[in-house]
């Protein structure tokens, strides 16, 4: 493992000692249907880092936004994708406006996933 991973690894690991981190369900969209919404036919719980923040933030089309919550995997196998559904353990859901995080220079890899709710 690299170090950036090793550190990565840490941080998740603490976090969730600290019970800083809640459950998030997230849906992998399989298409969509007849009329043009998405199909969420599964769902798997994940632990990450959700703040609940109301910030700024420019999307990836260059549009200032408000997001209201953001969550961070601390798991560089966790993908997420602008068609996926995510929910907070309260229920909530919101539109993913931005996916960000960084990529370990060592592996080449995505090392986080950030992603903000509108």
């Amino acid at each position: 493992m690299s170090l950036v991973s090793n550190a990565v690894a840490i941080a998740n690991t603490v976090t969730k000692n600290l019970k800083l981190q809640s459950t998030v369900t997230q849906e992998k969209s399989a298409g969509m249907d007849r009329y043009g919404k998405h199909i969420y036919p599964t769902s798997v719980i994940r632990d990450a880092v959700v703040d609940k923040s109301l910030r700024t933030i420019k999307t990836a089309e260059g549009e200032l936004v408000q997001s209201k919550t953001s969550i961070t995997f601390l798991d560089p196998a966790i993908i997420v994708d602008y068609t996926d559904r995510l929910t907070l353990a309260d229920g909530t859901t919101g539109p993913i406006l931005l996916i960000g995080g960084f990529v370990d220079g060592e592996t080449n890899r995505q090392a986080l996933a950030e992603v903000f709710l509108g």
